[in-house]
């Protein structure tokens, strides 16, 4: 795909986000009809820094932590429940903010126009 793409636009759809890192120079993040992002995959690991955080909480805070926040994942780990989630501000004070990955930053792109639509 690499060479084909040196003569010619390549449009690549995919679900999984991180296969783009490795795969293409320019991505491009579209959602409604409306560009999003257009640039290299490692500046968009940018826009999601300072906004991942890991917390561990109790089973019966989950909920409430989802209609919060983005959780991008929850884990259980032992009594305990380990949440990733996306927020502009520290969520918890148990959080720890933790690196950005190329998915992270698609879905604040996505959060984002979200809460604008709803303003």
């Amino acid at each position: 795909m690499v060479e084909l793409s040196r003569e010619r636009i390549v449009v690549f759809s995919t679900h999984i986000i991180e296969d783009i890192s490795s795969s293409c120079n320019q991505v491009a993040v579209m959602s409604d009809g409306h560009l999003r992002y257009w640039g290299e995959p490692r500046n968009m690991m940018s826009i999601a820094n300072g906004k991942v955080w890991q917390v561990e909480v109790n089973p019966g805070e989950v909920e409430a932590m989802t209609q919060q926040f983005v959780v991008i994942y929850h884990m259980k780990q032992g009594d305990k429940v380990r949440l990733r989630c996306l927020s502009s501000e520290k969520p918890d004070h148990r959080a720890i903010e933790v690196k950005a990955v190329l998915e992270d930053s698609y879905l604040w792109l996505l959060k984002k126009q979200d809460h604008e639509q709803h303003q």
